[in-house]
C-alpha cells in the first residue's frame, strides 16, 4: 500500500518528520517543511530497497545476462535432474550464484520453471 502525503506543512520539527525503511511507494504531492532545525538538514529520510529481480530471486546475481538464463530454460526443459545437473554445469550459471549455496537447490529450481506450462511466455520475456 503507498504511502501518501498530500497538502501538508510541518512546522518547527525538531528531527527527522518521516524516515521509511524498506519497500515501499510514496506519494508526496503538496508538502511544506518550514522551520527545520536539524544540522542535517534531513526532514524526510528513505531507507530504500530495492526488490530483487525475478533473476535476484533464483539465486543468481543481477549481472545475469537474461537471454542467457532464457536459452539455459530452453536447455532444461524435459530434462531429469542428472541431466539437468550437466547442463547447469556447462553453462557456467553456477559462477553466477549469489544467494544460494548449494547448487543443487538452483538446479532444481531451474528444472523446476523449465517445466512450467506457461515456460514460453518466461523464455520471451527474459529474452525481449
Amino acid at each position: 500500500m503507498p504511502i501518501k502525503i498530500t497538502n501538508a506543512t510541518v512546522d518547527n520539527q525538531g528531527g527527522t518528520f518521516m524516515k521509511v525503511v524498506g519497500e515501499f511507494d510514496v506519494d508526496i504531492n503538496g508538502l511544506d517543511i518550514r522551520n527545520h532545525s536539524v544540522e542535517d538538514n534531513r526532514a524526510i529520510t528513505f531507507d530504500i530497497k530495492e526488490k530483487p529481480s525475478f533473476i535476484e530471486k533464483l539465486g543468481l546475481s543481477r549481472e545475469t545476462n537474461p537471454k542467457e538464463l532464457a536459452d539455459l530454460l530452453i536447455q532444461l526443459q524435459g530434462k531429469n535432474k542428472d541431466e539437468g545437473s550437466e547442463i547447469v554445469k556447462k553453462s557456467g550459471v553456477l559462477e553466477k550464484l549469489t544467494t544460494l549455496k548449494d547448487a543443487s537447490i538452483l538446479t532444481t529450481n531451474l528444472l523446476t520453471l523449465a517445466a512450467q506450462p506457461n515456460i514460453a511466455q518466461i523464455i520471451a520475456w527474459l529474452s525481449s
